[in-house]
């Protein structure tokens, strides 16, 4: 996969932010359980960050949205590239049946970010991963609650909407984690 700007995104990097995001790394990693791995979480009112350290660090600052029955309709997260240090990757996690083609708009304060493009699909979900922007980070720190607008195959156009309560403090911490 070639992430926004035409570097490259290793495949292990790639499969343990997608294990993070699905909150399903800390089954994997007790499955390889080594005395070295350390696993942390930490609340930031609506934004958890969640780190596995072991030889490097991987975090991710994430929300969930969630559906009327409960279940997770959505994920917005941002999590450092291990093989670019300082930099962060924004990742959408999207239900399955999306049109592929459609591009998916993030709004803050009904102001649209760039479109963005699903970068792969799996078994569990569909996926924009693209290094995080000045401006979208910007809109993230200002803002109340976003909205990701998508189109599902099956059920038509597709508005779900997240908060960001906590997200300056759930980046600072991020960031202060992955620190050079």
């Amino acid at each position: 996969m070639i992430a926004k700007g035409g570097m490259g995104v290793s495949t292990k990097f790639i499969t343990s932010l997608f294990l993070l995001l699905m909150g399903q790394l800390p089954l994997a990693v007790a499955e390889t359980e080594e005395p070295s791995v350390r696993q942390t979480q930490e609340q930031f009112q609506r934004w958890t960050v969640a780190c596995i350290e072991e030889k490097i660090t991987v975090c991710e600052a994430r929300h969930a949205i969630l559906a009327p029955n409960g279940g997770v309709q959505a994920q917005l997260s941002l999590s450092n590239r291990t093989d670019q240090p300082g930099q962060l990757l924004l990742q959408i996690a999207l239900p399955l049946l999306a049109d592929l083609k459609k591009e998916v708009v993030v709004k803050v304060g009904g102001q649209p970010l760039h479109p963005y493009h699903y970068s792969f699909c799996n078994q569990a979900a569909c996926f924009i991963a693209e290094i995080a922007d000045e401006e979208a980070i910007t809109a993230f720190k200002k803002g109340i609650e976003f909205s990701v607008l998508s189109r599902s195959i099956q059920n038509g156009d597709q508005v779900m909407k997240g908060s960001l309560l906590g997200f300056s403090a759930a980046l600072n911490r991020l960031k202060s984690k992955v620190a050079p």
